[in-house]
């Protein structure tokens, strides 16, 4: 019993989640933890 009403609190708060995140006029999110090298413009010579 225990554990189907924990199941159930857990994929209903998945579905809020995802709701929540996709309403535009609400919240967002975002996490980055990636490397970004900045782009340097090598086209540059004399004409």
């Amino acid at each position: 019993m225990k554990v189907k009403l924990l199941a159930g609190v857990a994929m209903a708060g998945l579905f809020a989640a995802g709701a929540a995140s996709a309403d535009p006029n609400g919240w967002y999110g975002a996490i980055d933890a990636g490397y970004h090298m900045p782009e340097v413009d090598t086209n540059i010579g004399v004409e």
